[in-house]
């Protein structure tokens, strides 16, 4: 937490208010999270996408990895198991977090998978080819 910009009292600038209640529920807290998120995420060595700064990429020469965050819930693409296994267990060491495995759905689309013929679907049009044509 920050003095708010215009009320920083002179001589105390680091200094602020301890909070009676959870921070969750003030206009704060989701920017807040955000650039928590996003500073230990680049030092995982992950690329923010300027196009969409809720989405990241990591080119390894093992794979690629996309972790996209809506809110509070993060949603990890790959094409290396072993990216995503590395990713979550550091994910769990520096937040709280729960996996719910597999995503079947995620904002209303449907996500669906054909590993025998390597495809991945969605219900509706998505377009990536800008995305991925940076990396």
């Amino acid at each position: 937490m920050d003095q708010p910009i215009g009320f920083v009292s002179k001589g105390q600038e680091d200094k602020v208010y301890r909070l009676k209640r959870s921070i969750y529920g003030l206009k704060q807290s989701s920017i807040a999270w955000y650039f928590r998120f996003h500073e230990a995420i680049i030092s995982f060595a992950l690329n923010m996408v300027f196009e969409d700064h809720c989405v990241y990429v990591k080119k390894i020469t093992k794979g690629i990895m996309f972790l996209t965050l809506y809110v509070d819930d993060i949603l990890l693409a790959r094409n290396n198991m072993e990216m995503i296994q590395i990713t979550k267990q550091w994910l769990s060491f520096v937040f709280e977090m729960k996996d719910m495995g597999e995503a079947r759905y995620v904002l209303g689309i449907e996500i669906t998978r054909n590993r025998s013929k390597k495809l991945l679907g969605l219900s509706q049009e998505v377009y990536i080819n800008k995305i991925l044509e940076r990396f």
